[in-house]
């Protein structure tokens, strides 16, 4: 409608430009999302002086999307244009410096240049951190987004305590925004169990996992897919302590999650129905084990997309079950099947035909 009354472009289709490529972007559309925001910059470049905000705040969103779809030097150059300007024309306004840094950070957290970034955070975090700071001086939300950063980048240089450090003094300060229990904590506090696992600290690191399932289960109602990725979590780490019916239980609940949700995808059934094959198996309750494995190969068959490698696992499953209760002969069967699909589709996988050929070997002995 604006560019009806606007055929030559105006800040307002602009404005409506960035508010469509909002929406977009918070549905995962980064294409759209992007031809959006880069037609709204032009009109804001043919409008604005060039240090304006709304151009600097563009610049940056562009470089977010382009994060998002994995073009990082793009996204870095987007960052530091936005960076330059704002450093430019704004250098008194320090929570907006930090932010851009902290976007600049997390693109080269996503290259997994974890050194580079560890020692860009070190300089420009830290500056970031003292930026918010001054600028909140009683304290902001935003402050706990970079004390995030900061911990995600910790963990992955497998620095625990001090990641956990960053976690928890962004957790305190959620807290005191957000004085009843915000859905917003739940990253942080996922965030904290998933250090605790990967310093295989289960218990701990199920407690957390279960304040996130307490948190999920007040603010969605009727088993929103949401609380499905906890459920796989704290099933995942029993399943690790060989707690196996606990485990069970978990990711029935989570398999009940999926099926529940039409729009979930298929591919992650198949994947839940296998991983309680797993459990069953663990707990040699073959009989029951194949009945899942066979349910989930009946999906993977029915996906085209789903692939030979995710058939050739299952088969596998099965066959193996079926070794385990000296049913060779139909195990046989299995392993000739798997080694005709390697054979069809993945000839240059001599690992995974060696393994095969050791197995049909083993069972023939046997």
């Amino acid at each position: 409608m604006l560019q009806k009354y606007y055929p030559s472009g105006h800040v307002d289709i602009a404005h409506s430009l960035c508010g469509i490529e909002r929406t977009h972007y918070g549905q995962g559309k980064y294409d759209k999302a992007l031809a959006f925001q880069v037609q709204a910059l032009k009109i804001q470049q043919r409008y604005y002086f060039p240090g304006h905000d709304d151009i600097i705040c563009t610049l940056s969103h562009i470089g977010c999307i382009r994060n998002e779809q994995g073009a990082y030097n793009e996204a870095l150059d987007f960052h530091r244009r936005a960076l330059t300007l704002q450093e430019k024309y704004y250098p008194s306004y320090s929570a907006g410096i930090a932010d851009i840094l902290n976007h600049i950070c997390d693109v080269l957290f996503s290259q997994s240049k974890y050194n580079e970034a560890l020692s860009y955070s070190i300089e420009y975090h830290e500056k970031a951190l003292a930026l918010q700071e001054k600028f909140y001086p009683n304290g902001h939300v935003n402050i706990a987004i970079t004390l995030m950063s900061f911990g995600n980048i910790f963990r992955e240089q497998e620095q625990f305590d001090k990641a956990i450090e960053y976690y928890q003094k962004a957790l305190e300060i959620q807290k005191e925004y957000y004085p009843f229990v915000s859905i917003i904590m739940i990253d942080t506090i996922n965030c904290i169990g998933h250090v605790l696992h990967d310093e295989e600290k289960y218990d701990t690191a199920i407690d957390y996992y279960r304040r996130v399932l307490s948190i999920q289960e007040n603010f969605y109602l009727n088993d929103h897919i949401e609380t499905f990725h906890t459920l796989k979590l704290i099933d995942d780490t029993l399943y690790k302590q060989k707690k196996y019916d606990e485990a069970l239980q978990y990711h029935q609940k989570a398999l009940t999650i999926q099926e529940r949700h039409s729009n979930t995808a298929y591919t992650d059934i198949t994947n839940s129905l296998n991983s309680i094959g797993n459990i069953l198996y663990s707990q040699e309750k073959y009989d029951e084990a194949i009945d899942f494995y066979q349910r989930s190969l009946a999906f993977r068959e029915n996906l085209q997309r789903s692939g030979y490698v995710g058939i050739i696992t299952v088969l596998g499953n099965i066959a193996n079950a079926l070794y385990k209760q000296r049913k060779y002969d139909e195990a046989l069967d299995i392993y000739q099947r798997i080694l005709m699909i390697h054979e069809k589709f993945d000839a240059t996988n001599h690992v995974g035909i060696v393994d095969t050929l050791i197995s049909i070997s083993n069972t023939l002995r046997d």
